[in-house]
């Protein structure tokens, strides 16, 4: 009887993680700092700011540039009745997103064949934290957002412009999550 192959042990390994996020998705990150249901239904923004800053120094700048450039209008949607730009005592959001990751391709992750999820996974992340800040410059909130979706969300693996309506899709799935963290409805 053969051991464990390498490949087998990572796909064992990376189905545990998996499985693991989704059972522990609800639960508060290690270093998650939350707003009172009071301050959540009282918070108001003096501004929104998108840093991409991690993903550059990662070398991904066109990456970074078209997630900001597609999370910071639909924040601005999101939070259009909270927004007080004149305000100095209002507080600040800043969305910082840490990483992008896309599957190697796009499309289900059945894979077919005697050994069914054997060829990798199919699943596009973005990671990142949303943090509010007060006119003071103290953290008020912090929340982690890891989010995974399939690499098939934003269409079909043959487009020419797949990667790039990747992107799009993780960032603005992203975007809408920030709401649901920052003001305790997830």
């Amino acid at each position: 009887m053969a051991g464990l192959s390498r490949r087998g042990f990572l796909f064992a390994g990376g189905a545990l993680a998996v499985s693991g996020t989704a059972l522990l998705g609800g639960c508060a990150a290690p270093g998650d700092l939350r707003l009172s249901p009071e301050a959540a239904s009282n918070l108001r923004l003096r501004s929104i700011t998108v840093d991409v800053s991690p993903l550059v120094s990662r070398g991904l700048a066109p990456w970074a540039k078209l997630a900001k450039s597609t999370i910071e209008p639909e924040l601005a949607r999101l939070f259009a009745s909270r927004l007080v730009p004149s305000d100095k005592r209002a507080d600040r959001l800043v969305v910082r997103v840490d990483a992008i990751t896309l599957a190697s391709w796009a499309g289900d992750a059945s894979g077919g064949g005697r050994w069914a999820n054997s060829g990798g996974g199919s699943t596009d992340y973005m990671e990142g934290d949303a943090i509010v800040i007060g006119p003071d410059g103290a953290e008020k909130a912090r929340r982690r957002i890891l989010l995974a979706l399939p690499s098939s969300f934003s269409g079909a693996w043959y487009l020419p412009d797949i990667d790039t309506r990747r992107v799009i899709g993780l960032s603005r799935v992203f975007a809408r999550w920030v709401p649901d963290r920052l003001l305790g409805r997830n």
